[in-house]
């Protein structure tokens, strides 16, 4: 009794009495965090069940400083050149300010403490330098990096990088930036995790924050949800929650005013309540975005397309590239000098506007080596080069893109543009100002036209550091548009953007052959990733292919195999629509059949978590009959152009699917007494037999035309 008194006693002493001299102890409503007056995050104590997140005993300084060499004189000429850190050694606390010292250099580092009821901010508010009892020479030296919260979090099941959390069915500990100018990041575990936040010099060190959620999982979204409301983040919990969220959309291709509704009847056959239009559709170029022929009239004609969706009960979003141009822009033909470079040149002598060898000063390593790439601007000239030959640009083509040749004086300093790998476009310098005028361009036509989600495709189209550069021209577009996105979608992935990015990414499409080995390399193993962060991912694009003498095309099971696996995952798909493919697509009524019952299977909430894992299986294999979930087993191989076949059973009997690939007509097979039921499942034809399965495959195989 005495023992369960003095256990009881000792669990409701105050914190503060618990924590050694020195201790700074920081509480919530949900956790206690207790930082070492040594340096180091001591305890982080969750209030609901007691449960300790940081791996005790293990001293993981709090914060430290990065120097690319050692910067001071005394210092530098113990040290060897290489990157130095530097531990936090002390921590003191005065009112909402945390002072941090640092062992091996004298610089102090301020941190402005916002303790909320479900989370903590950390904000770098100064950063003094202390002299006081030094010798030698002394200045204040560069910091290039500082991590100032880094904690040695416990291993759990699951780990979200994207998002920066680690949690389990109990409880999560999550990391998240409250500007885009911090990087949060986990190292792979060992025993336990460094989960930690840093910003750089080159971006920006004070003004720089993050926010500490530690709480129990269910109660992880609303704590996340805080955040985003305090610091004006976009709201990525509130568009996870939507009940649209996993809804999935019909990408058109080349649409008009002309054919807008063709494409709407197919959008509703298959099923999709969302349509994208691409702006290639109705821009000629990329950059100033002129209107293209299709497209008279311009943004009447765009919110005229735009308008007829809505009214057919359509979300629209709008498939962007937003951080390059176009080759036949203005900003090209114009020599524009603020393109992104990969390169810098000066030379050493005048050049005429013929010459087509071009001497110059300075290091090739990082020219890019394909043709298309090998690129200069000089003043508001581009010159395409052939090879690099003996300190010059040799075979030389002047004035490309319709820029004007020109002489040019020695002294002169040029570039290489950074050539997108889809040379139609160039990349633009993101410092430079260009990018502020692409999303005033494309923000107007967003509003104007009232679109209600965004792809940002080639989000990795930015120079270093990417995961800053990608979320500052995310986030320029985003801060103008009036009418803010219900969820949107991009190519590559910051930890900032997990804000704005609700739905991460789409893949381009796979050959018709390659469908389910791409999914199983790619995209199913990032929809288990994503489903890490709380997030889904788009099952597409999926293509349109119709068969020829290259390919079967995109047949029923194809589409049954994507539209499952993303069922299981609770998230969307896409399909890019061409009308003239999708017109000469034998199947296309089935296919979009296919989608269009998958769809509404995921909407209905009918999937137990039994089927949800079997349909997660990626070497198992669904399709939906009548409603029913059903396993079968492709049996004719992807090279029989012909017949495609699928064996199942049902209620007790070896069943097959067997259609013609690029024919609605439906293979002659003679089965006599053994069958017992034959009827159609769009252009499929379902067989119920009483052979047995091994018999049953063994007919199949013989009587397919091959």
């Amino acid at each position: 009794m005495r023992i369960i008194f003095t256990l009881l006693t000792f669990l409701l002493l105050p914190v503060s009495l618990l924590a050694n001299p020195g201790d700074i102890v920081l509480e919530n409503d949900d956790y206690i965090l207790t930082l070492s007056g040594n340096g180091y995050a001591s305890s982080l104590l969750l209030k609901s069940s007691g449960e300790e997140c940081l791996e005790t005993g293990v001293r993981l300084p709090l914060c430290s400083i990065l120097q690319n060499r050692p910067y001071d004189n005394e210092t530098q000429l113990i040290q060897p050149v290489r990157p130095t850190s530097f531990p936090s050694c002390a921590i003191r606390r005065d009112g909402n300010t945390l002072e941090v010292r640092f062992h091996g250099t004298c610089d102090v580092v301020k941190l402005e403490l916002d303790v909320r009821p479900h989370y903590m901010g950390f904000k770098v508010v100064a950063r003094d330098y202390d002299l006081a009892g030094t010798v030698g020479v002394k200045r204040k030296t560069e910091i290039d990096a500082l991590t100032y919260l880094q904690l040695p979090v416990k291993n759990r099941d699951r780990f979200g990088a994207w998002m920066g959390v680690c949690w389990d069915d109990a409880a999560a500990v999550c990391l998240l930036a409250t500007d885009m100018r911090t990087r949060i990041d986990g190292d792979e575990p060992t025993p336990w995790r460094r989960l930690y936040a840093t910003s750089e010099q080159r971006v920006g060190l004070l003004g720089t924050g993050s926010a500490l959620v530690a709480t129990s999982t269910d109660k992880l979204f609303d704590a996340v949800a805080c955040v985003e409301e305090d610091f004006g983040l976009p709201r990525g919990v509130e568009s996870r929650r939507r009940s649209d969220y996993s809804d999935s959309y019909y990408e058109v291709r080349w649409v008009t005013p002309a054919n807008v509704d063709e494409n709407i009847r197919y959008a509703r056959e298959g099923g999709f309540r969302a349509m994208v239009i691409y702006y290639p559709d109705f821009a000629w170029t990329c950059g100033h975005f002129l209107w293209n022929q299709s497209y008279p009239n311009g943004m009447e004609d765009l919110k005229a397309v735009v308008s007829r969706m809505k009214e057919a009960g359509m979300k629209v979003g709008f498939h962007i590239h937003y951080n390059k141009v176009s080759v036949d822009d203005p900003y090209v033909k114009d020599g524009d000098p603020r393109l992104a470079a990969t390169s810098y040149f000066l030379l050493p002598s005048d050049i005429g506007a013929e010459d087509s060898e071009i001497p110059f000063i300075g290091g090739t390593q990082c020219l890019l080596p394909e043709p298309g790439r090998r690129m200069i601007q000089i003043d508001r000239e581009l010159i395409l080069y052939q090879e690099v030959k003996d300190g010059r640009f040799v075979g030389c083509r002047r004035g490309l893109h319709g820029t004007v040749p020109a002489a040019h004086s020695a002294g002169t300093r040029f570039i290489q543009p950074e050539v997108d790998d889809w040379t139609r476009f160039i990349r633009i310098d993101q410092e430079s100002g260009i990018q502020e005028e692409l999303s005033d361009r494309l923000a107007a036509i967003y509003n104007e036209c009232g679109f209600d989600f965004i792809y940002f495709d080639g989000a990795e189209d930015v120079q270093n550091p990417y995961w800053y550069q990608a979320s500052k021209a995310q986030m320029s577009v985003y801060d103008r548009l009036v009418k803010k996105p219900i969820y949107n979608e991009a190519a590559v992935k910051t930890h900032f953007a997990w804000h704005l990015i609700s739905r991460a990414n789409a893949f381009d499409h796979f050959a018709p052959e390659d469908t389910r080995t791409g999914m199983k390399t790619y995209i199913l193993p990032c929809a288990a990733l994503m489903a890490d962060n709380f997030s889904s991912i788009d099952f597409g694009w999926m293509d349109t292919r119709f068969p020829d003498d290259k390919t079967i095309g995109m047949q029923p099971d194809m589409y049954e195999y994507i539209c499952s696996k993303a069922a299981a995952w609770n998230s969307p798909v896409s399909l890019v629509a061409h009308l003239d493919r999708m017109a000469k697509t034998p199947h296309n009524s089935d296919n979009l059949r296919v989608m269009r019952e998958w769809e509404e299977f995921k909407r209905s909430g009918r999937m137990t978590s039994e089927q949800r894992d079997a349909l997660r299986d990626p070497e198992r294999e669904f399709f939906l009959l009548n409603g029913e979930i059903i396993e079968y087993k492709q049996l004719t191989p992807d090279s029989n152009k012909i017949s495609r076949a699928f064996v199942f059973e049902r209620g007790g009997r070896a069943c097959a699917l067997v259609w013609s690939v690029a024919s609605k007509k439906a293979p002659a097979l003679k089965l006599g007494r053994h069958l017992r039921r034959r009827y159609a499942l769009g252009d499929r034809t379902v067989l119920e037999t009483d052979l047995s399965m091994d018999k049953l495959c063994s007919i199949l195989l013989d009587q397919l035309p091959k």
